[in-house]
């Protein structure tokens, strides 16, 4: 049985190594767009991790992705760092 039927997770990632290559290979376009889909039609959340650019950000904004990771928006931070900047935006 294939693995995704027997599992049932609330979200899915985008590999950084797939977002790197959003502009150059349209297999790549391809495979954000399935898992979007996919993402929609079963109500998860659909999570691209490595976003480091605007542009990525637009682009996959667009297609469809809910959720971001990336230096765009924060480098990689420890518990207390994290517990700080939630602070400040009242989280």
């Amino acid at each position: 049985m294939f693995p995704v039927r027997i599992a049932r997770f609330s979200g899915y990632k985008l590999d950084m190594s797939i977002i790197n290559e959003l502009h150059s290979d349209s297999h790549v376009l391809a495979l954000i767009k399935s898992l979007v889909y996919y993402c929609q039609l079963t109500q998860s959340c659909c999570i691209a991790e490595g976003v480091d650019s605007i542009e990525k950000f637009n682009l996959l904004k667009a297609l469809g992705v809910n959720s971001f990771q990336g230096y765009l928006f924060s480098p990689p931070v420890n518990r207390e760092q994290l517990y700080g900047i939630s602070q400040s935006f009242n989280l």
